[in-house]
């Protein structure tokens, strides 16, 4: 019955983060924009894309193969590391880009279906889908670390853009170019002020990750009793 219901959610998560990305990445006159790509928000939205596309068509095979006995837990690293990208995606747009009245260049309404899938629908249906179809056990502590790897990638490559002259905006208030997607992350405005910001964003990663392993250890601690004992 859970690999049914599995099915089923992945099926839907798949397709919400398909017209999440759709709907972000392409504007209304149909033209797909660079810069769009450059957000970490579409990025880590990308890597659910990704994850969700993994764990439906494994989850198809596995009831195909098995029937109900199927199992529901898959690629539990990868999984692991897209939920803790996404759940920095969530909290520093609600906790910090919101506040500043952050867009992406769009105009976006704050609770409008482009920004809500991205910032909250998405991110929310990975964690809940790492929750409930995971299984407790399989989770190295390398993972912990592992979930910095794609953020470093990330301002690498957003530091090479920049410094290559990419231009994402005109600013509002001087009308210099904005070469950096987040104002935390502009080393043209804020200098070397911008490596506390990352160094902030790197222990938040860390805070998330060692609490989703806690929870995972608790959770294999509870299993094996539970084993144990019947």
């Amino acid at each position: 019955m859970k690999i049914r219901l599995a099915l089923v959610y992945r099926g839907v998560g798949l397709l919400l983060a398909t017209l999440a990305l759709i709907s972000n990445m392409i504007v209304p006159n149909l033209k797909f924009i660079l810069s769009r790509f450059m957000y970490y928000t579409i990025q880590s939205n990308i890597l659910a894309f990704v994850l969700f596309a993994l764990l439906f068509f494994r989850s198809v095979y596995e009831f195909g193969k098995k029937g109900h006995e199927g199992r529901t837990d898959f690629f539990t690293g990868f999984q692991f590391i897209c939920v803790i990208n996404l759940l920095l995606t969530f909290c520093v747009y609600w906790m910090i880009l919101l506040p500043d009245k952050f867009t992406m260049g769009y105009g976006s309404v704050t609770l409008s279906f482009r920004n809500l899938s991205v910032h909250l629908i998405v991110p929310l249906l990975c964690l809940i889908d790492y929750f409930a179809f995971s299984n407790p056990g399989k989770l190295k502590y390398r993972s912990i670390w592992g979930a910095l790897i794609y953020p470093t990638f990330y301002i690498i490559l957003v530091a090479i853009m920049a410094r290559s002259g990419f231009v994402f905006r005109l600013s509002k208030k001087d009308g210099q170019p904005v070469r950096y997607p987040y104002s935390f992350l502009d080393f043209d405005r804020y200098g070397k002020n911008v490596f506390l910001s990352i160094a902030i964003l790197a222990l938040l990663i860390l805070i998330f990750a060692h609490i989703l392993y806690g929870i995972d250890y608790r959770r294999t601690k509870r299993t094996n009793h539970t084993k144990q004992t019947n």
